[in-house]
């Protein structure tokens, strides 16, 4: 569903090392003054800065996510399937059973954008697969101001004779700095914003590492959602009340809608009702551009609006594993 677009998350996040952090550099420098390992860069207006790509911060909330679903998958491999997929499978049926394969193969062409959403698993429908494009967007994060880095030096042991293997090399590291970035999740379902909440607590908590040397305790970092804003693209307020521009009511302007609420939705499969109470004080307006929003900063209104999207998440896993 990317031809229309009837919801949209955004969220302003920052991160910072809480403690050693590398992501590589795809490509070893010619300086031979600079470590084996470096951290990845590109060219600001600033000057040449290390910054954190957007690929690698949306891999690993992938890999969390999918692991959170299994987590809670079940037992049944028939239908643990149905909230996160082998990505990696060879084949499309049992527990190696992958989306991509499927829908490849499925009538031998390519399947509408309603069949490939409604035949994906809950992690795909959000990430996207080999037949169908992602929900989410997230931009590289870079840095406020000029971060802190240093470089160090290790070796590689080896597990047999307790000796020196490899090394010793050396690799830079960033121990200080805030970086900023924006999440995007269009046509979100609440079920899903439940879920990318637990992966992001869990980000926030240390549970969830990034890039190199993650079992020597490195790539923790601290996160702040500093704005979370909903739109609704096709919609104005009336009298307190969500509407399309063609007048359908929408519901209320404090709530928060999933996609399977708004017209012409139905073919997708997204659940319905699928609304939550916005916290109080908050509304949606108009945005001054022909459209209906409402920004929430980052004190303490957001939590009791997470919960209730895990609430959704928990209702989508029941329906995913239990019945026939």
């Amino acid at each position: 569903m990317h031809r229309q677009v009837v919801n949209e998350a955004l969220l302003e996040l920052a991160l910072w090392p809480d403690g050693p952090l590398l992501i590589k550099a795809a490509d070893t420098s010619a300086d031979p003054t600079r470590p084996d390992m470096e951290f990845v860069r590109t060219h600001r207006p600033a000057g040449e800065t290390v910054y954190l790509p957007g690929s690698s911060l949306k891999g690993a909330l992938r890999a969390h996510c999918e692991r959170i679903a299994r987590t809670v998958g079940g037992e049944r491999p028939d239908r643990r399937w149905r909230l996160s997929c082998n990505p990696l499978g060879s084949t499309p049926e049992g527990p190696n059973y992958s989306c991509s394969q499927w829908l490849r193969r499925r009538g031998g062409r390519e399947p509408n954008g309603d069949v490939a959403y409604r035949e994906s698993c809950f992690i795909c429908q959000i990430f996207g697969n080999q037949a169908l494009a992602g929900h989410l967007r997230l931009a590289d994060a870079y840095p406020t101001a000029a971060p802190h880095t240093e470089q160090r030096t290790s070796v590689a042991i080896d597990r047999i004779y307790g000796s020196v293997a490899v090394g010793p090399f050396s690799y830079e590291v960033a121990t200080e700095g805030r970086f900023t970035t924006r999440l995007a999740v269009r046509n979100f379902t609440l079920a899903q914003l439940g879920l990318l909440a637990l992966a992001l607590r869990d980000l926030a908590a240390g549970r969830l590492a990034l890039g190199f040397g993650k079992s020597r305790g490195f790539g923790r970092v601290g996160l702040e959602i500093t704005t979370l804003t909903f739109r609704y693209p096709g919609c104005a307020v009336r009298d307190g009340a969500l509407v399309t521009f063609a007048g359908a009511p929408i519901g209320p302007a404090d709530q928060v809608y999933g996609a399977g609420v708004f017209p012409g939705t139905t073919g997708y499969g997204f659940p319905f009702p699928d609304e939550a109470p916005l916290p109080a004080g908050y509304a949606a307006a108009d945005d001054g551009w022909g459209a209906a929003e409402v920004t929430l900063g980052a004190g303490g209104d957001l939590p009791a609006l997470w919960r209730a999207c895990v609430a959704r998440w928990a209702d989508a896993v029941r329906a995913a594993t239990e019945g026939g």
